[in-house]
């Protein structure tokens, strides 16, 4: 009898041992025979699931922002939990997200760079992501306000600002090690400080 193989959860598998040797070799340098033979797997097997190596790592990137998403929708969504709550619950989280995930926002911005010199569009599916942070960020100030927790804000340019700072933290955690966890913490309670009445 013929051996039944759950597609989804191979193509996960093949998704993890690739984003090792990413953060390994870098993006540039790796090799989609490299992640074949990581994953025991012939080239031609490989291309069943994913067609080249960017395949694989939007493919990482988009489980990886689905799953925060979904845990940070959770938490926006909780009627129990103050606004200024929430966001200090999805801000630790990422802040904590960017350090525990380093590597990956590194190989997130060398692949950015390289298919943005290569002429491919990768920014506008990321962007589409950030949009879904924006928008919860934007509802969660909105209830906020009308609450009378924070101040009678601009929420999109308070959302702007937000965001800015995230990306701030982002860029800065991928390229240097200057920061740490703790004054990331400190500067993002301080703007949240900001928004209170």
């Amino acid at each position: 009898m013929p051996k039944i193989v759950d597609h989804e959860e191979r193509k996960r598998d093949i998704m993890e041992m690739a984003l090792a040797i990413f953060i390994e070799e870098g993006y540039s340098n790796t090799k989609l025979a490299n992640i074949a033979d990581k994953c025991c797997i012939a080239r031609t097997t490989l291309y069943q699931y994913f067609g080249n190596k960017d395949e694989i790592f939007k493919y990482a990137i988009k489980t990886f922002t689905d799953s925060l998403q979904v845990d940070y929708s959770t938490i926006g969504y909780k009627s129990d939990v103050p606004a200024d709550e929430k966001l200090k619950m999805i801000i630790l989280d990422i802040i904590d997200v960017c350090f525990t995930r380093r590597e990956l926002l590194f190989l997130l911005l060398e692949f950015l760079i390289q298919v943005k010199s290569e002429g491919q569009r990768f920014a506008r599916s990321l962007n589409r992501r950030t949009i879904r942070i924006r928008k919860l960020f934007s509802r969660i100030m909105t209830d906020g306000v009308k609450s009378g927790l924070f101040k009678d804000l601009h929420v999109p340019s308070m959302t702007d600002i937000l965001v800015s700072q995230i990306e701030s933290i982002i860029v800065n955690l991928s390229l240097t090690e200057q920061s740490t966890r703790e004054e990331n913490i400190t500067r993002m309670m301080c703007l949240l400080e900001c928004f209170k009445k």
